[in-house]
């Protein structure tokens, strides 16, 4: 992969929590702490494992799900802060985002969100996105990245190209080297159970792989990781 273009590039890594055990999450950090890796994990539920991380490495964000039907939009984001209070961002589960969503986030504290999926567009930026609140854009998933059916290589993300790069992983699809949307299908009915999940992971190329590999370009490029608070910090403080 050519360096050519690295001092123009920012690599954000976010995980996407999505009610992942948390054997399967201790071992992933374990992972990101030894790579020396910053990142954004966006919280579902309450977690040991969560609260036990590393504060000036790992952010805590939110990551509610308005799927669940709710008496209102409340529901699904004040539990989620009164479990992490210190968080600063949100990214909601299927990326849904209304005007109404925002004004909650504002309520509730939070300073940015992360919804929009701009899938390997060069030269992301953050924007302004209502009222204030920063729109950090997604550059890449795990899951659409299988679904597309593109291979495992690194270069399919070009991440010598400019422009920020929030890198989106979910600790299943690390932990089962998800290949593929049926892959995904075949052993999601045992998600809860890590012992199970075992005997379904694959051994060939995958998510698994491909997160191996980052980590790796990453070390021999030498370069920051970070975290989306601190985007969102450099983006209001150079708009002042």
């Amino acid at each position: 992969m050519s360096d050519r273009d690295l001092t123009k590039s920012q690599i954000c890594i976010t995980i996407d929590v999505d009610w992942a055990p948390d054997e399967i999450m201790l071992g992933l950090f374990e992972l990101m702490r030894d790579a020396d890796l910053k990142a954004t994990i966006f919280a579902t539920h309450d977690s040991p494992v969560l609260k036990s991380l590393d504060t000036e490495r790992f952010e805590i964000g939110l990551h509610p799900n308005f799927n669940v039907r709710c008496a209102n939009v409340e529901d699904a984001v004040r539990p989620l802060k009164a479990l992490y209070p210190q968080a600063q961002g949100a990214r909601s589960h299927s990326l849904h985002v209304s005007s109404a969503i925002l004004q909650l986030y504002l309520e509730n504290g939070l300073t940015y969100e992360s919804n929009a999926h701009l899938t390997l567009h060069e030269g992301l930026h953050p924007i302004i996105r209502y009222k204030g609140i920063v729109s950090i854009p997604m550059y890449w998933s795990d899951d659409t990245h299988f679904q597309l059916n593109r291979s495992f290589n690194l270069e399919e993300l070009h991440l010598a190209e400019p422009g920020l790069k929030v890198l989106d992983f979910h600790p299943i699809h690390i932990f089962m080297n998800t290949s593929s949307a049926a892959h995904y299908e075949e052993y999601k009915h045992h998600y809860q159970e890590p012992e199970k999940l075992k005997d379904y992971i694959n051994r060939g190329p995958g998510v698994g792989t491909l997160f191996q590999s980052l980590l790796a370009y990453i070390e021999n490029h030498r370069l920051p990781t970070y975290r989306l608070d601190d985007i969102c910090e450099q983006y209001v403080a150079g708009t002042r």
